[in-house]
């Protein structure tokens, strides 16, 4: 079952409220089958799944929401903060659905153009290259590189066309079979070493591993079982690689700063940040702020990037412009050269 991103920030903005005004789940259920009736069905499965004693969170993987935000669930509902991870992850969809907007505007315009553009050179190909090529010399074509590339790129571009895409399968693929033959952490370790990604990948991770952490520790929850509720399903696997390493070294005695300054896809800051708040004995609450920064530096990264993406489209829409104009001028400049 497919859930729209709007679908789950009202779902989970509507049990958040109903939780915090003292309503049971199963019943915040029956309260959405009256205002949703057309995903009863959905919803009824949750609440006999509920009754049966499962966790909200297996109730929404078993209608098919997606596990982005059920491990954390899962922590709050055995740490009795359940409405707050709902109303938390119901503002951080919103904010993933305002820069989504965001992307589609930035790149609508542009691939527009490249479209339009695209089809332009599909009938200059089919109808109007053959006529170039009995107007235009053959001692023209053969003295001009640009024109030359011109005309061979308009002649093959399904073929060109086709091989990028190809290529780009290509690549999706092998980034997969790799990943899968990895662990999170050495893929995060790689990733986070690439140029105009890494700092986008250091502050997201940063944000989510700080998050779970600190909700757990304001709940007063002891580290060891704070690790142990971590390492489980259906928290995602870095975090699970995570706490899996830090409790390995923990009973080797070594404290959590010496170990999160071996995750190098971590904020540099974030070892010092720790340090401070054993120091001062306010964990939970420097880890939250700290989550809080690093959201925001990943939305701004996020953002930047963006930023960067629509003028090297733009880019290249002009460079396919320039090049249309010339193949549609290049007719009358030959006879043009022809006359003198």
């Amino acid at each position: 079952m497919k859930w729209q991103r709007k679908e789950q920030i009202t779902i989970y903005q509507t049990l958040g409220e109903l939780l915090s005004d003292g309503v049971p789940l199963s019943d915040a259920f029956s309260f959405l089958i009256i205002i949703w009736p057309k995903r009863q069905l959905a919803f009824n499965t949750c609440i006999k799944m509920l009754q049966a004693g499962n966790t909200l969170a297996t109730s929404l993987q078993t209608i098919g929401f997606p596990s982005t935000h059920l491990g954390r669930l899962t922590l709050a509902q055995e740490g009795s903060y359940l409405n707050r991870a709902l109303l938390q992850c119901a503002n951080e969809e919103k904010t993933t659905l305002k820069y989504e907007q965001e992307l589609k505007s930035i790149l609508v315009y542009p691939i527009l153009l490249i479209t339009a553009v695209l089809a332009l050179l599909i009938i200059i190909r089919q109808v109007l290259l053959p006529q170039m090529k009995m107007i235009v010399p053959s001692d023209t074509l053969g003295q001009n590189f640009l024109i030359r590339f011109i005309f061979f790129s308009i002649e093959y571009l399904p073929q060109i066309l086709f091989i990028q895409l190809i290529g780009i399968f290509l690549v999706i693929l092998i980034f997969n079979i790799w990943k899968t033959k990895h662990s999170a952490l050495y893929v995060l370790n790689h990733l986070s070493r690439i140029p105009f990604i890494n700092q986008l990948i250091r502050s997201f991770i940063t944000w989510q591993f700080t998050l779970e952490v600190g909700r757990l520790l304001e709940q007063g929850i002891s580290f060891n079982r704070l690790l142990n509720l971590l390492e489980r399903p259906p928290n995602r696997p870095f975090i699970r690689e995570m706490a899996h390493i830090i409790s390995s070294n923990s009973t080797k005695g070594i404290d959590l700063p010496q170990t999160i300054q071996q995750f190098h896809f971590l904020r540099s800051e974030t070892a010092l940040i720790i340090q401070q708040g054993e120091r001062i004995n306010q964990q939970s609450k420097k880890m939250l702020l700290f989550s809080q920064q690093s959201q925001d530096l990943f939305l701004n990264h996020l953002k930047q990037l963006m930023q960067w993406l629509q003028p090297i489209l733009f880019g290249l829409v002009a460079i396919i412009i320039i090049s249309v104009y010339l193949v549609l001028l290049l007719p009358m400049l030959s006879s043009f050269e022809s006359s003198f």
